[in-house]
């Protein structure tokens, strides 16, 4: 075998070794590649008041009712308040049952005493703590704020029973 016909078989021989290494490469890349199957779930939208809990009361403060309206989301509260300085604190919770987050898009509220819609309470008060606008509430996750109602100072009512609302509006973004 001459030396031109030795090169010869080793260049071929060479090209014979990249093209099997080459196909290879190609049937293990096509057997190990992993596909993807992964079906994302429907959005589930779902954000409702699980809890209302009167925590603490000062004086001669009589919790009524309380209770949740319109799918979760709009709370009452009645309290009789008797006596200056009476007041009644209600822990509540929110939750999330959905799998999006929900944001806080409008806390709208209502003030009666005795029956009778007011803008005015005094000296009557009726106020929420501890949730903003826009806040939010992460899938799965809950959140809880109070509602104070109380008699303050002043004012000359007796055996006063308020009752206050809150319509708790959420959206996803």
């Amino acid at each position: 075998m001459s030396e031109l016909e030795i090169r010869k078989f080793k260049t071929e021989l060479i090209c014979a070794i990249i093209i099997v290494a080459a196909a290879g490469i190609t049937y293990f890349v096509s057997e190990f590649s992993v596909s993807n199957t992964t079906k994302e779930a429907a959005a589930v939208f779902n954000t409702k008041v699980e809890s209302i809990v009167p925590t603490k009361v000062n004086g001669t403060a009589v919790n009524n009712a309380t209770q949740t309206k319109v799918n979760g989301n709009t709370l009452v509260f009645s309290a009789t308040l008797p006596t200056q300085g009476d007041s009644i604190t209600y822990l509540v919770t929110v939750k999330n049952d959905g799998n999006i987050d929900a944001y806080t898009s409008g806390l709208t509220e209502g003030k009666f005493i005795n029956g009778t819609q007011k803008t005015d309470i005094y000296p009557l008060s009726a106020e929420y703590d501890g949730l903003t606008l826009d806040e939010v509430i992460k899938a799965g996750e809950t959140k809880t704020f109070t509602v104070t109602l109380s008699y303050g100072k002043g004012g000359n009512l007796t055996n006063s029973t308020l009752t206050y609302t809150l319509l708790l509006k959420f959206i996803q973004k």
